[in-house]
């Protein structure tokens, strides 16, 4: 709520004084927000349903990228779920003078980087490197790979320091064959 009214007062209020949009509604009601849409921007040809996108949990922080959420907790994430109205997402790198979420007030905000996308073009850029489907298949494997823990791996090659991490890092208990992959090489560094 600290952030909404920050970008009300300081955003949107002065998109309307500069005429950049005729107006602004911010969205009251759950549904209507659990549906994508947190404020409606009206401009001179249309109204657009904006659902803003944050990096609370990042506040202060020189993030140059933003995370879509394509899959969460066994569901289909805002990026790619079906039925939402969202036109637009307005991203933004928040700047505080407190980084306590907990008490963080519409004051404490200094300064906040936005960017307004259109939902359709995003997608359509994404969509040329990944069909959604390739997304959300990617995303439910890397959701899985907690049940790879306390699993038994077993390579036929002495693996590098590196690959032998990423095992340790997934929980899996890895053995190898004592054999070299090459027989150039005596060790791994």
């Amino acid at each position: 709520e600290a952030l909404a009214s920050f970008l009300d007062t300081c955003l949107y209020s002065r998109m309307v004084e500069d005429k950049i949009i005729l107006d602004f509604k911010r969205t009251e009601d759950k549904q209507t927000q659990l549906s994508g849409v947190d404020l409606i921007l009206t401009t001179g040809t249309r109204d657009v349903k904006v659902d803003e996108k944050s990096t609370l949990q990042y506040i202060n922080k020189d993030i140059p990228t933003f995370a879509m959420e394509i899959y969460y907790r066994g569901n289909t994430g805002w990026f790619l779920k079906d039925g939402l109205q969202t036109d637009a997402y307005l991203l933004v790198w928040p700047r505080a003078a407190t980084t306590d979420l907990g008490a963080i007030a519409a004051e404490d905000f200094t300064l906040c980087d936005c960017m307004l996308i259109y939902k359709q073009v995003l997608r359509k850029y994404v969509n040329k490197f990944l069909s959604d489907e390739e997304l959300l298949s990617a995303a439910r494997a890397l959701d899985s790979l907690d049940q790879l823990r306390d699993c038994e791996a077993h390579s036929s090659v002495i693996l590098t320091a590196a690959d032998s991490s990423t095992y340790s890092k997934l929980g899996l208990r890895l053995t190898c064959t004592p054999k070299y992959q090459s027989n150039q090489r005596l060790y791994h560094k």
